[in-house]
């Protein structure tokens, strides 16, 4: 059994129709209650900085970002997931999405912080050097 409480407050039992989706479902008995299932989430790969940051603002979570080489240049490739994003990903690319625009512009400097410093760690392994250059010992200083 399953209490159904709406944002008031007030709380009414679920008598078999269907619960409006303004209400939450509180389990009666936690202990005995089985746990819903998850169902697989969507996941997309976006190369557009501002697509990717447009969805992460839409409530998407951020799986991977990895770097590829496109033709000597490096490429960020976004893997993002959640339930309805290819309806958002539609709504962005047909301009109908809207967006609060100081979290948008917070996402894409987090997202270019995050993508350069994958390119930074790439580059240093291509290089061989993932350890610290060492400091330089300063000219005056008087060696004894």
């Amino acid at each position: 059994m399953l209490f159904l409480a709406d944002d008031t407050g007030s709380r009414k039992t679920q008598t078999g129709r269907e619960a409006r989706k303004d209400w939450i479902k509180i389990p009666l008995f936690p202990w005995n209650s089985r746990p819903e299932r998850k169902e697989k989430r969507m996941e997309m790969r976006i190369r557009d900085l501002y697509e990717g940051a447009y969805l992460l603002c839409m409530g998407f979570h951020l799986q991977q970002l990895t770097i590829v080489d496109g033709r000597g240049k490096p490429k960020a490739v976004f893997i993002i997931v959640g339930d309805g994003i290819e309806e958002k990903a539609e709504a962005y690319r047909t301009g109908q999405a809207t967006v609060n625009v100081a979290m948008l512009k917070f996402t894409i400097e987090k997202l270019k912080d995050a993508m350069f410093a994958k390119m930074r760690e790439q580059e240093q392994e291509k290089r061989g050097r993932n350890e610290r250059p060492q400091q330089a010992v300063p000219a005056y200083q008087r060696v004894s």
